[in-house]
């Protein structure tokens, strides 16, 4: 959430009704990035030398350690800066989910797992909780679960404590029909890690270090106890930034891996992602990836499974995200490029904000949206499990813009905010990362 908050940021720094949303000043973060004189081919951007000249013109409001990597089939080139080793190992994140997906779509298409099959027969009674949920919707966020105050599983000799975990899924409340709508969270992630125990019989540790990391030859894979790896967030597991590369483009290449599959739309407007596959998040022109948040390691990773082609980025200081874009933002124009404000450019502002003040929750925050003499304001409380607020709340002014509400300063939880409605009418309150139901 915190690169989201960056980027609009970025597109807030001046009048946003007037804002080109395609500029080259937009896309390459006002102008922090020199533009190439002359065009480049894929295959020069895997070349150490160019990389490191590339990451030299950050300029000199960069700060801290950087590391990139970019694939071209099975050649990698590596740069570093800010006094980051090529073989620094960072803390992998949210980019666990990647390694999670890939375990299971291969399980899937050796006839183990079923990708569309009921989760609850492996999984256990979960009541109501998982009645129509599939794997696909473990993978793709789309399950329908509040899993936001849904804390980490327990393990036990090594693996998922399943029954556990099922107990407290159970308890969760449902916002969503399965396959209704995207709402970001980790208890997929876990669930799916659990049913891959079952089906192999071992620690979800011991598949990632032998049937993806030994096999791509890493070094320090056995480094990797079998003991409590986290299959949404990673703890414990470090990769380099091109061993990240590496498994992009082995994950997705070679085995049909996404081809054909179909692409979950986002439930409304993100800057620069269009849907979920399988677990990837989808950037539109091909690419596949994830993004992760880590505390001094935050990583992009995005890959092109059609050129083979992978790109990682990783920043100590700064988002990652900000970084590629000024960095890249010439060469991979495409991964850049601004999805259009859903609502028509004549569109009225103040119409389009109308419907917004109200109360909208999830089990961890609360968001209240008035309308003041100034405008519209925005409070958002997190919240404990019994739902009572904790501590003080953030507060931000809403900008209406065809049809997304930007928030000033653009917070944490509410970098801005659009209003979208289900199927059945319901209305929901998307932040580019996860629905609140209004209240």
């Amino acid at each position: 959430m915190h690169e989201l908050r960056q980027c609009v940021q970025i597109l807030a720094r001046r009048s946003l009704r007037d804002f080109s949303w395609h500029s080259p000043e937009t896309r390459l973060a006002h102008g922090r990035y020199r533009a190439f004189d002359r065009a480049m081919n894929m295959e020069e951007l895997a070349d150490p030398a160019l990389l490191a000249h590339l990451l030299a013109k950050r300029g000199p409001a960069a700060r801290g350690r950087v590391s990139v990597a970019f694939a071209f089939g099975s050649h990698v080139a590596a740069a570093n800066a800010g006094g980051a080793s090529p073989a620094e190992r960072w803390p992998i994140g949210c980019v666990a989910k990647l390694l999670t997906a890939t375990l299971v779509r291969r399980a899937a298409a050796r006839g183990i797992l079923d990708l569309d099959g009921a989760v609850a027969p492996p999984l256990g009674d979960a009541g109501e909780a998982l009645r129509g949920v599939t794997l696909r919707h473990l993978l793709e966020h789309t399950h329908g679960l509040d899993d936001s105050l849904l804390a980490p599983p327990r393990y036990a000799h090594g693996c998922i404590d399943r029954a556990e975990l099922v107990r407290r899924v159970g308890a969760l409340e449902r916002f969503a029909r399965p396959g209704v709508a995207y709402s970001y969270g980790h208890a997929g992630a876990w669930l799916a890690a659990a049913i891959l125990e079952r089906a192999h019989d071992r620690p979800f540790a011991a598949l990632v270090r032998e049937d993806l990391l030994r096999r791509l030859g890493f070094e320090g894979a056995a480094s990797l106890t079998s003991l409590a790896l986290c299959a949404a967030s990673g703890v414990k597991l470090t990769l380099t930034a091109e061993q990240l590369a590496r498994f992009g483009v082995h994950a997705l290449t070679g085995d049909g891996a996404l081809a054909g599959a179909p692409i979950s739309p986002l439930p409304g407007w993100h800057p620069l992602e269009r849907g979920v596959c399988l677990g990837w998040k989808y950037a539109g022109a091909g690419w596949f990836g994830h993004q992760s948040v880590w505390p001094r390691a935050s990583i992009l990773l995005r890959v092109q499974p059609e050129r083979r082609l992978a790109l990682v980025v990783i920043a100590s200081e700064e988002p990652a995200a900000l970084v590629a874009l000024t960095v890249f933002g010439a060469a991979l124009a495409e991964l850049f490029e601004w999805q259009p404000l859903p609502g028509p450019d004549d569109a009225s502002d103040a119409a389009g904000s109308a419907d917004a003040p109200g109360t909208y929750t999830q089990a961890a925050r609360a968001v209240t949206i008035a309308r003041e003499a100034s405008g519209l304001r925005a409070a958002t409380w997190e919240r404990d499990e019994r739902g009572a607020p904790c501590g003080a709340p953030t507060r931000a002014s809403l900008v209406p813009v065809r049809g997304v509400l930007f928030g000033r300063p653009a917070r944490e939880h509410l970098p801005y905010a659009q209003l979208v409605t289900s199927e059945g009418g319901a209305r929901w309150l998307w932040n580019g990362r996860y629905l609140l139901r209004r209240a």
